[in-house]
């Protein structure tokens, strides 16, 4: 799946330019966990793809919509849970004294979560109304075979 493939490379790159640049690596498996796997589970969004484009080749925005927007739910919870376990697990030392961690966890990784699905959706909501041709490759053909 290119889009696993992307966020893999993308986690191994905000986990080089932030993470380690910025102490938020604790240990090398909290560090492989919270950047290069959660980033590949966004790649998660790409099951969704395929439908997604026909919709949108077919001028179902509706649908088309749909299709994008329990993609981008499925990977930003599969991204987020492997943070919220990473917090419970790594992060919990830094709750409030008395604060239960799994709660410190949710509401800390929660809270990202929930403001990245909805920035996600708004998103790609506006730019399937102004421009849906951003999402079909110039040829016609599947942009995801365009990478092959």
């Amino acid at each position: 799946i290119p889009a696993a493939w992307a966020g893999f490379v993308w986690g191994i790159l905000d986990l080089i330019l932030r993470g380690l640049s910025g102490g938020s690596v604790l240990n090398p498996v909290q560090g492989f966990l919270e950047y290069p796997i959660a980033f590949t589970l966004v790649g998660l969004m790409g099951l969704t793809f395929a439908s997604f484009q026909k919709s949108v080749r077919g001028g179902e925005k509706v649908k088309a919509s749909g299709y994008a927007f329990a993609g981008i739910i499925v990977g930003t919870f599969a991204k987020y849970f492997i943070h919220f376990i990473a917090g419970v697990v790594f992060w919990g030392s830094y709750a409030p004294k008395g604060m239960n961690v799994w709660i410190y966890s949710l509401i800390v990784n929660g809270g990202s979560a929930l403001f990245s699905t909805v920035l996600a959706i708004v998103v790609v909501g506006i730019l399937l109304t102004v421009a849906p041709q951003l999402f079909i490759a110039k040829d016609g053909k599947s942009l995801s075979t365009k990478a092959a």
